[in-house]
């Protein structure tokens, strides 16, 4: 089985707990790129700005992220390396670019350049959104397994890349938002 980055594996189980109706795509968004586009790689400490969450700002999980792909440094567990092609892809769809995480089922984030940082955003909707309404946005779209109390629905989507950006300006894309602020030398 192939390692997947540690950092995206917190946000999946952040996500997963959190009051959102998860999705997972069945495939990557847009054009598969071969490198990370510069402007993109640095150091980074990922930020939730939730006080739910703080134990992820507490725990100080260094991103670096380089044209080939991602190395973490979680202080509990460890550095860890994802390259891309090896279950870590990035993608355009026009100018937005997406970080996909997976094989055969992938868990997707846009990610936003903002000044030093970058915003992540992860392909979710809000809790209680039905199959209809998904279906406005995504392709193929069926309830993945059995609905869990504590997670609550989980759908298996194909990215329309068409749609995609119309998702993220819809009032069912959950507004969740990852900051991976730069470290400053």
């Amino acid at each position: 089985m192939k390692k997947q980055t540690s950092i995206f594996l917190v946000l999946l189980v952040t996500l997963i707990t959190s009051a959102c109706t998860l999705l997972v795509a069945k495939n990557v968004p847009g054009k598969k790129q071969k490198t990370i586009p510069k402007t993109f790689c640095g150091s980074y400490v990922i930020v939730t700005g939730n006080e739910i969450y703080s134990f992820l700002d507490d725990a100080q999980i260094e991103v670096k992220i380089t044209e080939e792909g991602i190395e973490t440094n979680d202080p509990e567990k460890g550095p860890s390396f994802s390259k891309l092609g090896d279950s870590l892809y990035w993608s355009k769809v026009g100018k937005d670019a997406y970080l996909s995480m997976g094989e055969g089922k992938f868990s997707v984030y846009k990610m936003v350049k903002s000044g030093s940082d970058i915003i992540m955003s992860p392909v979710a909707a809000k809790e209680g959104t039905t199959k209809e309404q998904l279906q406005k946005y995504f392709k193929d779209v069926e309830l993945e397994g059995e609905v869990n109390e504590m997670t609550g629905e989980s759908y298996l989507v194909t990215i329309d890349d068409k749609k995609l950006k119309s998702f993220f300006k819809s009032d069912i894309f959950t507004g969740d938002e990852f900051k991976l602020v730069a470290k400053k030398n």
